[in-house]
């Protein structure tokens, strides 16, 4: 189980109260919560309009683009993007998955 399906499978399993930890958790149950993590991840693999939009809208929140001129006036344009991209527009698709406001 990757760490990601290991995440998913643990917030599913204890998004309804239970008695035992996950730690003490059966094999069993683990790979059952397992199969429907892996199913809850694939559904997410083809964003939705919404989510494309969002990450678009991200995206472009994550990058500077701009041009200055040195001392003969050449002008050079420049772009910075935000190492953190990916991160950023990952999170403003899942938000928009869930139709939280960003």
């Amino acid at each position: 189980m990757t760490d990601a399906v290991e995440r998913v499978a643990r917030a599913l399993y204890e998004a309804i109260p239970r008695n035992r930890p996950w730690e003490r958790l059966p094999e069993a149950q683990k790979d059952y919560c397992d199969i429907l993590a892996r199913a809850a991840i694939l559904a997410l693999r083809e964003p939705t309009k919404e989510m494309v939009e969002a990450g678009d809208d991200e995206k472009e929140m994550c990058i500077d683009s701009d041009w200055s001129s040195d001392a003969d006036g050449n002008r050079h344009d420049y772009m910075v993007i935000n190492s953190d991209l990916a991160a950023h527009v990952w999170r403003a698709m899942i938000d928009a998955a869930l139709g939280d406001p960003a």
